[in-house]
């Protein structure tokens, strides 16, 4: 299987399928920005004060997978690990399917592209939330 060549800013993202040789960097640089956006958009507040139901802070780690189609419509996405936290969760799940996706690049062969998202929330860190690197 061939995998884009993707660089450190793309952290987060596993490409699931075969991309018979297309680079989708510049493509998924695209989609981080519009799924980061929503992201932040969707997360609850974050900081030392931010506690869970339960009293604790809210942090946790979300990985969903989806496909993209030609067209750029989200589909198939599944929740492949819980936070343990509905809002959390609810706001990675959000992050993906309010999101407006380009179409996949035209040179690219196949009819979707299956992608698998880790978010990570650390609210001790001043970004507070990442999209983090999947190693």
């Amino acid at each position: 299987m061939q995998r884009p060549t993707v660089n450190e800013q793309l952290g987060g993202i596993d490409v699931l399928t075969d991309t018979g040789g297309v680079d989708f960097s510049a493509y998924l640089r695209s989609v981080l920005k519009i799924v980061k956006e929503n992201w932040y958009a969707f997360a609850p507040e974050s900081g030392p004060s931010a506690k869970n139901s339960w009293g604790r802070d809210l942090r946790g780690e979300v990985s969903i997978e989806f496909t993209i189609l030609r067209n750029g419509k989200v589909k198939g996405m599944k929740l492949i690990q819980t936070s343990g936290n509905i809002p959390l969760d609810r706001a990675a799940w959000g992050s993906i399917s309010n999101s407006k996706l380009p179409q996949l690049p035209v040179e690219y062969p196949g009819q979707y592209l299956a992608l698998r998202f880790h978010f990570s929330y650390d609210p001790k860190k001043p970004s507070d939330f990442i999209l983090k690197m999947s190693r």
